[in-house]
Parts: structure tokens; sequence; C-alpha cells
């Protein structure tokens, strides 16, 4: 059994005792695996930015590549702005076609995210296999 146990950017603030302020300017991740919406509002950042990541790492784990190619971008999270991920079947085409779209549609985040709990990420990924 694989576990993944730590993107890194949990906050529960009032229990560790801190304001829940993020500085201006800062943001948390790494450009291979952060959705544009964690890149532009990290502040105000929800639970379906966790779920993008972890299909991010899905991604990778599948295909060796993460979702979006940096290119010769001097700031690889200009790319997070500018380019979408690339569909999984364009870089392994072995993968079956459900599964391809449940990490597709996780992975669009052209404007609100699609899955918003980790339930329904899972339930939609284990009708595929």
């Amino acid at each position: 059994m694989v576990k993944i146990a730590d993107f890194g950017l949990a906050k529960i603030f009032r229990l560790a005792g801190f304001s829940g302020k993020t500085r201006t300017g800062s943001v948390g991740g790494s450009p291979g695996f952060i959705s544009r919406q964690q890149l532009v509002n990290f502040k105000y950042s929800k639970p379906e930015v966790d779920l993008w990541s972890a299909t991010a790492v899905l991604y990778f784990l599948i295909t060796g590549t993460t979702p979006r190619k940096c290119g010769n971008e001097k700031n690889p999270f200009n790319a997070v702005l500018k380019h979408n991920p690339v569909p999984i079947r364009k870089v392994d085409p072995c993968v079956p076609e459900g599964l391809a779209s449940v990490i597709d549609r996780a992975l669009d985040d052209s404007s609100s995210l699609f899955y918003k709990n980790a339930a329904d990420l899972k339930r939609d990924i284990a009708n595929c296999i």
C-alpha cells in the first residue's frame, strides 16, 4: 500500500499558533505540481488544490513527467499561468481512456477545479480500474 504523507502545505494555523496570514508574494508548492488557483490565490487555497496536486503526482507516477511543460520559461511559475496541462494520453497513449479522462478532468485548471473532495476523485478513479 502506497501512501503520500505530506505535500508540505498544510495550514492549521490556529492549532499551530500562527496568524494564518501569508506574506505578500509568497508561494507554496513546486511549479510542476501546483494548480493555477494555488499560484494566483495561495493565501485562500481550498482543499481542491491538494486534489489537483495529488492528481499531478499520479500523472507523474504514470508518465515520469509533470503535467505541465515548463519549456524555456525563465520563471517556471510563468508556465503554470501560460500553459495547460498536457493531456495524459499525449504523453502515454497506453493509459486507459477512462482513467485518462478522470486525470485530465482533475488537472483542468482553466477555471474552477472540478474535484472538490477526495471521495469523488477516488470514486471516479476506482470506476476506471
